[in-house]
């Protein structure tokens, strides 16, 4: 459906680019600033919504949602997430791109529209504020101490909520190695980064027993 999508968008004259895993859209977002975001509500490595809500707090980049669901739920959870639109597949390619450009043409009313380079911005969460730039935290406006390992850890899982972000994932990308089976660095810094940014324990951080960890603060 994305090689579809892609080759109607480029007959319509648009520039597009793809990824197929919501961890790949960060890296994405870093290279360059779109006009418009077309995702599904579902991708391999876990449900959009948290993502969406991620794009939503540093701009007002229009997104559009596809789905094979057509209950009111799943619609409700995704606009309340952030989306501008949502189609139920099997789409009209018609109908979409004439979505596209009505939601492209609103969006040049917001100063913010498009997406900004993932560095170098603020992920404006429920109780916290990070700054990406200047690698700092606010929690309900007070400043927070944070080690460079813990705000690597919380960066990696505030860019990721609620996806089960696994053990070994956040030891490859906080120390660029592989963990090789000892979780014990990784679940010392979580525990130390929890008595910091939830000292009231409201549970941002849920533990997968086994597994790992998802981040939700919204």
């Amino acid at each position: 459906m994305a090689e579809i999508a892609e080759t109607r968008l480029h007959h319509a004259g648009y520039l597009t680019d793809k990824v197929h895993t919501l961890s790949e859209l960060p890296s994405a977002l870093e290279r360059q600033v779109y006009d418009l975001i077309l995702m599904n509500t579902t991708m391999p490595d876990g449900g959009s919504d948290g993502m969406c809500r991620a794009i939503r707090s540093r701009c007002r980049c229009p997104v559009i949602f596809l789905s094979c669901a057509e209950d009111g739920d799943t619609i409700r959870k995704m606009f309340e997430a952030g989306a501008d639109d949502y189609m139920v597949k099997p789409v009209s390619y018609d109908e979409l791109l004439i979505r596209i450009g009505i939601r492209i043409d609103q969006s040049k009313n917001y100063p913010d529209r498009k997406t900004p380079n993932w560095s170098g911005r603020l992920i404006r969460l429920k109780s916290l504020v990070i700054d990406l730039e200047r690698h700092g935290v606010q929690r309900d406006g007070d400043v927070l101490d944070l080690s460079p390992i813990e705000f690597s850890l919380l960066t990696y899982m505030a860019e990721r909520q609620n996806t089960l972000l696994l053990y070994q994932d956040l030891y490859r990308h906080v120390w660029d190695a592989d963990c090789l089976g000892d979780v014990r660095t990784v679940m010392v810094h979580i525990s130390n980064l929890r008595k910091k940014i939830d000292p009231n324990r409201d549970g941002i951080i849920e533990t997968v027993r086994g597994a790992g960890y998802i981040f939700s603060d919204v």
